[in-house]
C-alpha cells in the first residue's frame, strides 16, 4: 500500500515584495490633490509670515525689600511694620494708581495713523471730560487755519493755526505753528485711558514666589521697543509709588513715637 504525503508548494516571493507599482499608480491618480495641498500650505505660510504680527515678551525683575524677622523683645514696644504684605506687591504693581499714570505719561490713549505726525502732539493732554473717538485735523497753510472733524466728517471746530484745538471735545492741545508746517490731514484716535490700563493689566504677568524678594514681571505685545519703554515707565511709577507709601509709613511711625515720648 502507498502512503499519502503532504505536499506544500514553495513560498511565493512575489507576495512579500513591496507593491511599488500600486504606489506609483496611486500617486499618479492623486497628483492634482497633492499639488493643491502643497500650494495651499505654501500660501498659508506666506500669509503667516507677512500678515500675522509676532508677539514679543519683555521681562523685568524687581528686588522687594522685606523687614528682617525679629526674635528679640528688647527693641521697644513701637515697631515699624512691613510696608505691605509680600503677596500685595503684585496688587500694587497692577493697581490703577500706577497703571493710569503710565498711560497718561506715555499718552497711550492716543493712536496716530502716521507716526511722523507725533511732533504736532507735543504737550497734548485730555481734560477731565473728553470725547473718545476718531478725529482728523486738516491744516491749510495758505489760509492759516485748521479744521477738526470726526470720522464721519462732522466738523467740530475751525480756527487759526496756533490757537488751542479741540476744546469742545476736552482736548488740552495747542500745537505751535512750526509743528503744523505743512498742509495735509492728521488722523488720530482717542480712547478712554482706563480701557488702555485694563488692556495693559491683562497683558501683564507678575509672580512673587513664596519666601522670595524678587518680583518678576513680563509684558506681551507686538512691538518690542514700545513694550520695553512701557515696562520701564511702569517700573519707575511702581518704585515711586512704593517710596511714597514707605514715606507715609515712616511719618506715621514718627508721630506714634513722638506721642509715646
Amino acid at each position: 500500500p502507498t502512503q499519502a504525503r503532504n505536499f506544500s508548494p514553495p513560498p511565493d516571493d512575489s507576495a512579500r515584495a513591496v507593491p511599488w507599482a500600486r504606489y506609483v499608480a496611486a500617486l499618479r491618480r492623486s497628483k492634482w490633490l497633492m499639488l493643491a495641498i502643497i500650494v495651499a500650505g505654501t500660501a498659508l505660510g506666506v500669509f503667516a509670515t507677512r500678515f500675522l504680527r509676532p508677539l514679543y515678551e519683555v521681562q523685568a525683575t524687581i528686588w522687594v525689600s522685606q523687614p528682617e524677622p525679629r526674635t528679640r523683645d528688647d527693641r521697644g514696644p513701637i515697631r515699624s511694620e512691613e510696608l505691605v504684605n509680600p503677596t500685595a506687591w503684585i496688587e500694587l504693581f497692577k493697581s490703577f494708581a500706577v497703571v493710569d499714570s503710565v498711560v497718561t505719561k506715555m499718552a497711550l490713549y492716543r493712536t496716530l495713523e502716521n507716526p511722523s505726525d507725533s511732533v504736532a502732539f507735543a504737550g497734548f493732554a485730555l481734560g477731565e471730560r473728553f470725547r473718545a473717538g476718531t478725529y482728523s485735523l486738516t491744516v491749510d497753510r495758505s489760509q492759516r487755519q485748521y479744521v477738526l472733524t470726526t470720522d464721519d466728517r462732522t466738523e467740530i471746530e475751525r480756527g487759526a493755526i496756533g490757537d488751542s484745538i479741540g476744546r469742545r471735545v476736552g482736548f488740552l492741545w495747542a500745537p505751535s505753528a512750526a509743528s503744523l508746517a505743512k498742509d495735509g490731514k492728521i488722523d488720530f484716535d482717542i480712547v478712554n485711558p482706563r480701557d488702555v490700563s485694563i488692556a495693559l493689566r491683562d497683558g501683564l504677568t507678575a509672580t512673587l514666589p513664596e519666601r522670595s524678594n524678587f518680583l518678576r514681571v513680563s509684558l506681551v505685545g507686538t512691538s518690542p521697543h514700545r513694550m520695553a519703554a512701557i515696562l520701564n515707565v511702569w517700573l519707575d511709577e511702581f518704585i515711586s509709588t512704593a517710596a511714597e507709601l514707605k514715606k507715609r509709613n515712616l511719618v506715621e511711625l514718627a508721630k506714634v513715637l513722638e506721642a509715646q515720648l
